[in-house]
Parts: C-alpha cells; structure tokens; sequence
C-alpha cells in the first residue's frame, strides 16, 4: 500500500493508495514561538533545505542581483542552512554574482531561533514543513506566490 502525505501528489494506483494527511510541528516550536516576543531576534533572513538547484536559490540569487544593481541599491544578508548535491554548484552561483550569503551545513530547524525571516524561494514544494516551522517559531516567511 502507498501511503501519500497530501491528495494533491500525483496518483500511483488509485487502489493501492491512502492519503494519511500528516501536518503539524513539534510542540518545542510553537514554544520557541511563544518566548520570541521577549527574546527578540538577532539576524535577519535565512534559508533552510537541502542544497538542490529545484529548491530555488538560483531565483532567489537573480533577485538578490536585481535589487544590489537597481537605481536604489539594496543588499542583505542570507544565512543558508543544508547540503546535498547541489551544493557547490549553488556556492558558486552566489559567488559569482557576489551576494551576501554565507553557507552553512544542515542543522535542526529548531536551532535557528536567532533568525527573524525564512526564505522559501521553492515553487514546487507540495508540504512545506519548514514553513510551518518557521511560523510557528513566531518568524516571517517569505515565499513565492505559486
């Protein structure tokens, strides 16, 4: 049997599938959530996942660019958490155009209260945990509308 997260992934075998739909956080981020109002936030934006060209940095980089080069220059500074096979590949993409973003190894979700906003630059995530993550840590997200 398949057993599938949301109705909305493609069909295997309509009699040999269920959608268990399992959405929710782990109750230490809504806790994380409930104590940032008093801690505060010391960073600003961040990116959490695996380092895939599909999760789109690459989008995210273009409009980094865009906004460095425009007629009002503005940079800022990303934090991006996770590795895989992408890695350098996307390393070198935002180096060559010179951006701020520092890269960082994978790490818990949950060590990443210092960061106020998530980027989640994907268009093709179905369940998006780490945005639910993020608000439930009391954080912006910024998402492309898809």
């Amino acid at each position: 049997k398949v057993v599938k997260l949301s109705g909305v992934l493609q069909r295997y075998s309509t009699y040999k599938e269920e959608v268990s739909n399992v959405h929710g956080v782990r109750s230490d981020f809504l806790k994380v959530g409930d104590a940032a109002p008093r801690r505060g936030f010391k960073k600003d934006f961040y990116f959490i996942g695996k380092a895939l060209v599909a999760k789109g940095l690459p989008r995210l980089f273009e409009l980094m660019e865009i906004l460095k080069n425009s007629t009002t220059p503005t940079t800022f500074h990303v934090d991006a958490f996770g590795s895989g096979p992408d890695e350098k590949k996307i390393e070198e993409m935002a180096g060559s155009k010179d951006l701020d973003v520092s890269f960082h190894p994978g790490i818990d979700h949950l060590q990443l209260q210092d960061h106020k906003t998530m980027v989640n630059p994907s268009t093709s995530e179905v369940l998006c945990t780490t945005t639910a993550e993020a608000l439930a840590m009391g954080k912006f997200v910024v998402c492309p509308d898809h």
